[in-house]
């Protein structure tokens, strides 16, 4: 009897180790605004409460976890659904976990994950826009994310982190079209390094297209180069970007430029960009963004914001404004961002 209990004893100690190497973390956010769109739709001007693009940080529900497997070795996940705050259905990829869903692994070489992730193109450049891709001033309105901001069916690899202040990612997205390698693959990759105030990233994307029956395959490559500063008072940063395809119909190739600074003082933060698409292809087709962003954090997870941005296109560009060639759009939002 004794050792039955003794038995008993030992294997609950083992299973309470056990258990203590593993954690999984609930975790989510609620955003929702009221916003003012001007000149984007020909129909006229519209008002409505939103919890999508605009947000200061998307709604959504997440899940991760980590267990860790001994000799600095760990396993990890993540799996994460978007939504909208003021509706509460799926965000616009219609995916149950469409913002994140990857497993993989993590020691002293790196990270290794497999599944639907960030795109080390948006990672490397979204740092540099003190609006973060969020609220109205978000980059991606006018700059391009190559592939988009996310990449399915992705094998991504990420260096540790404590390697002087450089960091690295690359990503290999697959295609998956039957008899073809090469059709839907996406290259991507970013290079950084930080010291102290100093900020800095190179960044690529190169994307094959699925072409229709006929058609030749056409690569778009995403190259560009962020920096910023961190001074007493604020971070300035700015975006390169240049967008090019080797498409014989429909070429692609412009240059995108990012200037912003981000201001914090107290629980207030201000954020001000300008955003400028040179096209090469079409003359006298340029676009031009200018945004100013504020934010008050109520607590550690609470926080009230205001946004504008105006988007101004010249002869045939459209960007914001479908269907009205050279049209100038004006966006307001102010909402509430809840973390838990």
């Amino acid at each position: 009897m004794n050792r039955k209990l003794l038995a008993l004893a030992v294997l609950g100690t083992l299973s309470g180790a056990v258990a203590a190497q593993s954690s999984v973390t609930v975790y989510g956010v609620l955003d929702t605004y009221y916003t003012h769109d001007s000149g984007g739709n020909p129909a006229g001007a519209v008002s409505a409460i939103d919890g999508g693009f605009a947000s200061l940080n998307g709604t959504r529900l997440g899940f991760k976890g980590r267990e860790d497997l001994g000799n600095g070795l760990a396993a990890l996940f993540t799996a994460e659904m978007g939504f909208g705050g003021d509706t509460g259905a799926l965000d616009a990829s219609g995916n149950g976990f469409g913002r994140q869903a990857f497993v993989g692994l993590q020691g002293s070489a790196g990270v290794v994950k497999l599944g639907r992730q960030y795109n080390p193109l948006f990672n490397g450049g979204v740092k540099y826009d003190p609006f973060l891709n969020g609220l109205e001033g978000a980059y991606s309105r006018v700059i391009s994310l190559g592939a988009g901001k996310r990449l399915s069916n992705a094998l991504v690899y990420a260096t540790p982190a404590n390697l002087g202040g450089f960091n690295a990612e690359a990503a290999f997205g697959f295609g998956e079209v039957p008899g073809s390698n090469a059709q839907g693959r996406v290259l991507a990759l970013s290079v950084g390094y930080a010291a102290g105030p100093f900020s800095t990233s190179l960044i690529h994307n190169s994307a094959n297209n699925v072409p229709l029956a006929g058609a030749s395959m056409v690569t778009t490559r995403n190259t560009g180069l962020g920096a910023s500063y961190r001074l007493g008072w604020g971070t300035l940063s700015a975006l390169y970007q240049f967008n090019r395809n080797d498409a014989k119909l429909g070429a692609l190739d412009n240059h995108d430029l990012l200037l912003g600074a981000a201001l914090p003082f107290g629980a207030s933060t201000v954020m001000v960009s300008y955003v400028r698409h040179k096209n090469h292809v079409v003359a006298h087709a340029d676009t031009h963004q200018g945004a100013l962003g504020y934010s008050y954090a109520l607590s550690k997870r609470t926080t009230l914001y205001a946004s504008y941005a105006r988007i101004a296109n010249q002869g045939a560009a459209s960007i914001a404004t479908p269907g009205t060639p050279g049209g100038v759009d004006k966006q307001f939002n102010t909402g509430i961002n809840h973390a838990f």
